[in-house]
């Protein structure tokens, strides 16, 4: 399987990430609230703040992902990402100085 050629990376390596991993859309991206404390948690932009997504800093220089997931509260996800090579693809076609949200 090839990397998409055209369109939004970000979304092909969230499904990657969510069917490769068996993680569910809520621990990948998250959602969107409405925060008015610009100090809050997450990332927080227009009143709205992004929390608990999977960020960059999950996964580390060995290429295994950590997240503790939203469905059940103190179960941790851990896996090798170097074992799925279509994900592994799709994670290094990002550049490091370009993956945010450490």
């Amino acid at each position: 399987m090839l990397p998409p050629k055209k369109g939004p990376h970000s979304v092909a390596l969230a499904q990657a990430l969510q069917f490769e991993l068996t993680l569910r859309q809520a621990d990948v991206i998250c959602i969107w609230e409405s925060c008015e404390d610009m100090n809050a948690r997450g990332i927080v932009d227009r009143k709205q703040r992004w929390w608990d997504g999977l960020l960059w800093s999950h996964i580390d220089s060995a290429g295994v992902l950590t997240k503790e997931t939203t469905k059940v509260s103190g179960v941790t996800a851990i896996h090798d990402t170097t074992q799925y090579p279509f994900l592994r693809t799709m994670i290094d076609l990002v550049p490091a100085d370009k993956r945010f949200g450490r």
